[in-house]
Formats: structure tokens, sequence, C-alpha cells
């Protein structure tokens, strides 16, 4: 879905704001960055269309009800989703008070990035998944890799690669009724509610994608830029 977006990255840091952009412009339909809602409101005012907004927290400025509803009324049907730089409960509380549809932290690795973007696109809530650990104050309560079996980790990176039940079957010699199986144990250890929240949870324990395993296990995790503005 996230491939058919139009998406804007709005933010005041420059060198991050133009990494995100890089990326996600191969992923998207077209990405547009601005460094301030002002211009994002120029940008619509010339004709450009945002399905999805990627917006820096700290342009919000205590003001997350007027920005976030400006930017509504630019694109009523918009997904909006908020990027951090830590994870601070007030602060998300008030962007999803707001309407936002997502909080998001600046140190993600960039598949974490767009799978996470993915998951706002088909209008789900996306935060982090610290903030489980968060509220119960322990790691342990989103479990770890190391619980999972082996099978359980080869399904795992299948749903990184983005493979539907069938084309996992098809990858480990397995029925699709296995696979199904197998996946409900993941999210249950995991304590996902869907595939794609699953896969996101393997990319931020560092587990490899299928095609790493072939690099004799070193795993490459692109991180974006994390500077401040």
């Amino acid at each position: 879905m996230l491939h058919n977006m139009e998406v804007a990255v709005v933010g005041a840091g420059g060198l991050l704001r133009a990494g995100i952009v890089s990326l996600l412009a191969g992923v998207t339909r077209r990405a547009y960055e601005a460094p301030d809602i002002e211009t994002l409101h120029a940008l619509s005012e010339d004709g450009a269309h945002f399905d999805l907004v990627l917006l820096e927290l700290q342009l919000l400025s205590g003001r997350h009800a007027a920005l976030i509803a400006q930017l509504r009324q630019m694109e009523p049907s918009c997904r909006i989703a908020v990027l951090g730089d830590t994870l601070d409960q007030a602060q998300l509380t008030a962007c999803f008070a707001a309407g936002a549809d997502g909080f998001l932290l600046k140190d993600i690795s960039a598949d974490t990035l767009i799978e996470s973007l993915r998951l706002v696109a088909l209008g789900q809530k996306v935060y982090p998944s610290s903030l489980a650990e968060l509220f119960s104050g322990e790691s342990a309560a989103m479990g770890e890799p190391g619980d999972l079996s082996q099978r359980e980790r080869e399904i795992l990176r299948c749903l990184i690669d983005g493979d539907s039940n069938k084309r996992i079957a098809n990858r480990l010699n397995i029925t699709e009724a296995t696979v199904k199986v197998h996946l409900k144990s993941v999210l249950r250890k995991t304590h996902t509610a869907n595939r794609t929240q699953a896969a996101i949870w393997a990319l931020e324990r560092g587990m490899p994608r299928t095609g790493d395993e072939d690099r004799g296990g070193e795993v490459f995790e692109s991180k974006l830029p994390a500077a401040r503005v």
C-alpha cells in the first residue's frame, strides 16, 4: 500500500529530513520534504497531495491539537505519524489525543521506519514497542528472539521479507496450515497483534532478513541520521 502513496516529511533538521525523503523515495509514489507546516501548506496550494505526513515532534511546540488539525484541514484523509527524539508519555498522549496515527522514534532503523509507516498506511495506530516495557517495567514483557523456536524465527524472517503464508509455506517446505499455527505462536510470544507488528518487533531486535544469513550471519542494520534540530 505504501508504494501507492505520496508522503511528506516535515522537519527542521535538514540532514535528517533529506535522509528520510531519500529512503522513502524508493518505496512510495512520491516523497516531499518541508522544513515547517507553512511550507507544506504552500506545496499543497501548488497542487501537491499527501496521503501520509511524517512530522517532527519539535515542530509541534506544545500546539499538537492546532497543528495536527491544520494538517487535517489540508488533507482530511491523510495519515499522520510523529517522529520524536525520545519516548515521552506526555508528548505521545498529546499527539494521539490530537489525532496522530503513529508515534515513532528517530533511533529506529530504516527497515523499521518503513514497516511502521506501512502499518500507519493500513490505518493502525503505531507506537514504540518500548512503551509496553515502560508500562510493565520489564523488557521481558515483550519477549526476546531467544524465546522463539528455530521454526518460529524462520517464520519471522519471512514476515520481515513481506512474504504471504503461501510464499512462506513454499520457502520452508511446509503446509499453509502449519504456517498459520506457527504464526499464531509467534504473535502470542511477541505480544503483537498482526504479522506487520511482528516484523517490526523482529527488526527492532536486530533479527536478520532471510538474505542476511547468506552473508555468514552478518547483519547490517541501516540507521537513520539521529541529528537533533
